[in-house]
């Protein structure tokens, strides 16, 4: 009866409960499975590691869920194995058809050929070289593998925007072990390329691009991005650096510090960047450099003559591939103007007698090379990486031969040009050597061969010079030290720049700020606290739950409601715990819709204190009672004090968490121009009693209104262009999601109280 209705002192309370009592191990084990990601019932090849499986099952449910995914494992894991192994598992479960493609370098297509004719596993290749030429693939495919997918981090390149359309509505997998390059928004760029922007709106994310552009951490980005805690199942590292002070003669110093280059800041930087860099790998690279910058002088001063642009071509041939991650454009206005006054042309004179002192010095040699020579005396199999072509000439022809060496245009042994594949070979394990002499122990090469490339019988890498980004090093390590390396160990041995040339470079400072850009979205060991910790199976003891500990999570734990999965989840217990601080580890799920939208938390409420998300309270006590031997059923009184703290938290946690599922994206102008237009077609389909248009301009305005995928954004600004008949043809071929939100349902899916 109405007059028997009274208020209900906590909502939360009738919704929310707590299970049984049960063994502390048990409700540990429930507590540590539910924070798992969701993964995929579909059996992956047999040919897969153990924990290659784990990272196939989060990758397919992934893709099942948001249509893209990005496979992050680390460099030499075998991510190529398992996109391929996804490759066939989405051919036989029918999406799209049986035939995968794979963008890749084309350095790294022999290699993908190879891979997948062991495998069994039909693909269909294409390089990222032909869509930066704006050429795409023929056809529809199944799913669509990217490879080293950092390649795609600027939305403005040709290859970029020749993409994105074509992937519209594909399923699209990222392959990158370094996907964070200079900033955080390189990320959301190669994850819009497949995943639309509000797919973590569930988890209260309503824009993937702009959490990221604002340099914000994403707790959920687990969903779409795999990584293991686990280190690579490759060989340990050990590395060690070596400076050579002084490295540059003082004579050539103050002649580099007496150029002006430019009287506008920042287009001397550019060119006295380029020079300090290229001295910082070799007297031949920096000689290279300044001949080149005087021949850009004369090219300079006879444009000025005839007042006619110096054009872009002769900038690129002046910095060459020094000049990745600079920006050299500000020297051009427009690709058909310069400012070609701009250059300092009285550095001519100056060049004129620099330039034959730098000379004498490339001939001579220098204490550089001599250390280089010495570490490579015991033959150990070496790749030495430089980014300078001119250095690569430089160590072949003065290192003691044979000496096998590649870059960008060719590659060779000693004098002898040869195929590329052909010398890379020599350092894979199963390459074989068929020359007369010995085999060659050395491989000089530029950064075009630390992408992709399996060459694990080298036990040595040497970075000659530093690139300008820690994932350009990272790649490098990664060719040697990967699954199947013939090396228990590979050494790492980094030339550092002598404090004259970081003085004026800053090497180290960037790359240390780039190497913490990853731990800012979990990506990295330290950013664990966002979402990686959750992942099982990590080394080391911080988290030591194995897959056996996760499988018995649905077996061992107290019986308690039961969920999607099949996991039991509730169960309470109590133990005694010498040391540790006293409090109650609470586990709580906050589920949207279905299981597959489910947000794990631990809270950690110490007697003393407010509520926590810390992942180093909650691990230690975890762990702890994970290990007891002895519990108790809480007390009544424990429970209730649980409560009377749980509801508040969990409501604040609520409350955050709606608000950013209620939350709108950043439409960008051309959607927001979409959806004028098609209200004004509405608009006009009612007045005229048009049925037909008015269900395609509803379909339209779903699809302008939900999140995309930057093929999807590139699409509506077409169809912003089209006449209104091309336009309502076209809506009805439009991919829509379903928008609708589900209300958050949270459920307790532990409770460990510690005395």
């Amino acid at each position: 009866m109405a007059e028997a209705l009274v208020e209900v002192a906590e909502p939360l309370a009738g919704v929310v409960g707590i299970g049984p009592a049960g063994p502390a191990p048990d409700v540990a084990r429930a507590m540590a499975a539910a924070l798992a990601h969701q993964a995929s019932p579909v059996v992956p090849p047999e040919w897969l590691m153990p924990s290659q499986r784990r990272s196939f099952a989060r990758t397919r449910a992934a893709l099942d869920r948001y249509g893209g995914a990005l496979l992050a494992e680390p460099v030499g894991s075998g991510k190529s194995w398992i996109a391929l192994a996804l490759a066939a598992s989405e051919a036989a479960s029918g999406h799209g058809g049986r035939t995968a493609t794979v963008l890749a370098p084309a350095a790294l297509l022999p290699q993908w050929s190879t891979t997948s004719g062991r495998m069994g596993v039909p693909v269909a290749l294409w390089s990222h070289e032909r869509l930066s030429r704006g050429t795409i693939p023929q056809g529809r495919s199944g799913l669509v593998i990217i490879d080293e997918s950092h390649r795609f981090r600027n939305p403005a390149t040709r290859r970029y925007l020749t993409l994105a359309p074509w992937l519209a509505g594909r399923r699209v997998l990222l392959l990158s072990a370094t996907p964070v390059v200079n900033r955080l928004a390189d990320l959301g760029a190669q994850l819009l390329l497949g995943v639309p922007d509000d797919a973590l709106r569930p988890f209260g994310c309503p824009s993937i691009r702009r959490e990221l552009e604002e340099d914000r951490g994403i707790p959920a980005l687990g969903e779409v991005v795999v990584q293991s805690i686990t280190t690579s199942a490759g060989p340990g590292m050990h590395g060690r650096s070596i400076a050579i002070d002084p490295l540059v003669p003082e004579s050539i110093v103050q002649g580099l510090d007496r150029l002006v280059c430019s009287r506008i800041r920042p287009i001397a930087r550019l060119i006295s960047g380029v020079a300090w860099r290229a001295a910082a790998s070799s007297p031949a690279a920096l000689l290279g450099v300044l001949s080149r910058y005087r021949t850009l002088l004369h090219h300079a001063r006879d444009a000025l003559g005839e007042d006619r642009p110096l054009d872009r071509a002769r900038l690129r041939e002046f910095a060459g591939e020094l000049a990745e991650q600079m920006v050299m454009w500000g020297l051009v206005e427009s690709p058909g103007q310069a400012a070609t006054t701009e250059i300092e042309l009285d550095d001519l004179p100056r060049l004129d007698g620099l330039i034959p002192e730098v000379r004498a010095w490339s001939e001579a040699g220098d204490a550089k090379l001599q250390r280089l020579t010495e570490l490579l005396a015991d033959r150990k199999p070496t790749l030495v990486f430089t980014v300078a072509r001119d250095t690569v000439r430089y160590l072949r022809d003065r290192l003691p031969p044979p000496v096998a060496w590649s870059s960008g245009e060719r590659a060779g042994l000693g004098a002898t040009a040869l195929p590329r594949p052909v010398v890379w070979s020599w350092f894979s394990p199963a390459g074989t050597w068929a020359g007369t002499g010995p085999r060659p122990s050395t491989l000089v090469s530029t950064d075009v061969a630390a992408e992709g490339l399996d060459l694990q019988r080298a036990g040595r890498v040497v970075h000659y010079d530093l690139p300008w980004t820690e994932v350009r090093m990272a790649q490098r390590n990664g060719r040697a030290a990967r699954l199947g390396s013939l090396h228990e160990r590979v050494h790492i041995v980094r030339f550092v720049p002598p404090p004259e040339i970081e003085r004026r470079l800053n090497q180290e400072r960037i790359l240390g700020a780039k190497a913490g850009l990853p731990d800012c979205v979990g990506l990295g060991a330290k950013g664990r606290e966002l979402w990686q910790w959750r992942d099982f199976g990590g080394q080391g003891g911080r988290w030591a739950l194995k897959d056996s500990l996760a499988a018995g999570a649905q077996t061992g734990a107290p019986q308690g409601r039961s969920v999607a999965g099949g996991q039991n989840l509730g169960g309470c217990s109590a133990i005694t715990a010498p040391g540790l601080t006293p409090g109650a580890l609470i586990g709580v799920s906050l589920t949207a819709g279905d299981s597959s939208h489910r947000a794990p938390i631990l809270l950690w409420m110490p007697e003393n204190g407010e509520a926590v998300e810390s992942v180093a309270e909650c691990e230690v006590h975890l762990q702890a009672a994970l290990a007891a031997e002895s519990w108790e059923a809480p007390t009544q009184e424990e429970l209730n004090r649980v409560r009377a703290r749980l509801w508040p938290a969990l409501r604040t946690r609520m409350a955050q968490s709606e608000r950013g599922r209620w939350r709108s994206g950043r439409p960008t102008l051309e959607i927001r121009g979409l959806v004028r237009r098609l209200h004004r077609l509405a608009r006009q389909a009612a007045r005229r009693r048009d049925a037909h248009a008015l269900a395609a301009v509803d379909r339209g305005l779903r699809f302008a209104r939900q999140g995309h995928t930057a093929g999807e954004e590139l699409i509506a600004a077409e169809l912003l262009a089209a006449s209104d008949r091309a336009l309502l043809e076209r809506l009805a071929s439009l991919p829509c999601r379903d928008p609708r939100l589900s209300p958050l349902v949270p459920e307790v899916t532990g409770v460990l109280v510690f005395r």
